[in-house]
């Protein structure tokens, strides 16, 4: 005895409402099951059996149709331009209308009036390949004398045959509502007082199925599917719960919970990546970059560009002005080189004093200018200590350019750097490219 009593106070609340909406409907469902039965043999059968006969003339109607469009296009477009792709669209649409009128001579047979349709729109479409093929034939890509009058006719063609498949479409739906007139004809033998009391019962049912399940099963659902979802690392998953109210209130916090934990996240991976002097990114995220851009650069055959720089006598200059005039320093020379490059481009700090600029699609001598540029923008720049003193500072810059036989980042960097050791060692304030016979 206590066993069972455990048994049943340890069902959910989805149980109970279940059971006791199946021992409410139960008598709602027979008396359907039986309407549904007579319904079927007397009602359905026969209208799907007519159904499916006029789904067999639609679809290749409904093809003509389609295709009729796209085979007008490809005549007309030819004739304006000359380009054989018209022509190749052509006969594949041509060919999906031969065999569409194949299917449709073998739905409508059998019935005179749609198969006489058929034959006047099957000759109006002989007539439209007659002309297209003329239009289709003539080499000149300009419209002249020659080619008006092909095209006219087929124009003129193409309106009759758009008119024989209207008429063709207005005989089959006459045919149609004959059949559903049958249907309501056998529909008055019903009862209508049984069926209305079916029918009342049958939505009244549904309705409390769709009122508990809407407003207590599917919010539970929701509010425990949104959490798996989160906990499985769909962060972007929001909880839309409006009722009831005590259930729209969790949703709305669990909602607010996740806002701030994705706030912390994106927070979090915005520093993991971002230098936090000059908010330029880091060396991490600068590797990690580099070499994205070297397998798409490879990839899709496009040039790829690193240049490095170096500020000039910049541990000097800490010796002298001291590590904060050092940090303005430092920020200014991002800044600058941020905004003196493009969107595309990457700007990272590479390490103390040392800078990198990854330029994707960019070649040799693209990246030489941009280098160039950014040498003069570095020259030009004017840093106002801490005690209103401004000094001017300057860059030397290394260039290399990724070739087809050393396609990955450490190679780039290495060439890059040595190209940077070369601008010191001839008097820093310079651009120098890596030897060009090493890349293409």
């Amino acid at each position: 005895m206590s066993r069972i009593k455990s048994f049943w106070q340890q069902r959910s609340l989805k149980f109970w409402l279940a059971s006791g909406l199946v021992m409410t409907i139960a008598p709602v469902c027979l008396l359907a099951v039986l309407g549904y039965l007579r319904f079927h043999s007397e009602i359905v059968q026969p209208l799907v059996a007519v159904t499916e006969e006029q789904s067999q003339v639609l679809q290749p109607l409904n093809q003509i149709e389609i295709n009729l469009w796209d085979v007008s296009r490809a005549v007309v477009d030819y004739a304006a331009t000359g380009q054989r792709g018209y022509a190749d669209s052509y006969v594949e649409h041509r060919d999906l209308i031969d065999q569409a009128f194949v299917r449709l001579e073998q739905a409508v047979a059998g019935q005179p009036l749609l198969e006489q349709d058929v034959r006047q729109a099957l000759a109006d479409w002989r007539a439209v390949t007659g002309d297209s093929e003329q239009v289709l034939g003539l080499p000149s890509r300009m419209m002249d004398a020659s080619r008006s009058q092909p095209l006219l006719a087929f124009e003129d063609d193409i309106d009759r045959l758009g008119h024989d498949l209207g008429k063709l479409f207005e005989d089959v739906r006459l045919a149609n509502e004959a059949s559903h007139r049958r249907a309501l004809v056998a529909i008055t033998r019903f009862d209508q007082l049984a069926l209305a009391a079916l029918l009342l019962s049958v939505v009244f049912g549904v309705l409390g199925l769709w009122i508990i399940n809407r407003s207590l099963i599917d919010s539970m659902n929701r509010l425990s599917d949104g959490a798996m979802k989160f906990a499985d690392g769909d962060p972007d998953h929001r909880i839309e719960v409006r009722i009831p109210y005590e259930l729209a209130g969790v949703a709305e916090t669990f909602n607010t919970m996740r806002s701030k934990i994705l706030l912390q996240q994106r927070e979090l991976e915005t520093a993991a990546i971002t230098d936090s002097l000059t908010g330029l990114h880091n060396r991490r995220h600068f590797d990690r970059m580099l070499a994205q851009e070297c397998l798409r650069a490879e990839r899709f055959g496009q040039p790829l560009a690193l240049v490095l720089c170096d500020i000039d006598h910049f541990k000097k200059f800490n010796d002298n002005y001291g590590h904060q005039n050092g940090d303005r320093v430092l920020k200014a020379v991002s800044e600058a080189l941020h905004d003196a490059v493009r969107q595309v481009d990457v700007v990272c700090r590479y390490g103390g004093e040392e800078f990198a600029v990854i330029l994707p699609n960019c070649d040799r001598e693209q990246a030489g200018e941009a280098a160039e540029r950014l040498r003069q923008t570095m020259a030009a720049l004017s840093v106002q200590l801490a005690d209103g003193q401004t000094v001017a500072i300057s860059g030397s810059f290394g260039v290399a350019i990724q070739s087809d036989q050393d396609t990955d980042p450490e190679t780039l960097i290495r060439r890059a750097d040595d190209a940077l050791y070369d601008s010191k060692r001839h008097g820093r304030d310079r651009v120098t490219l890596a030897a060009a016979t090493e890349v293409t």
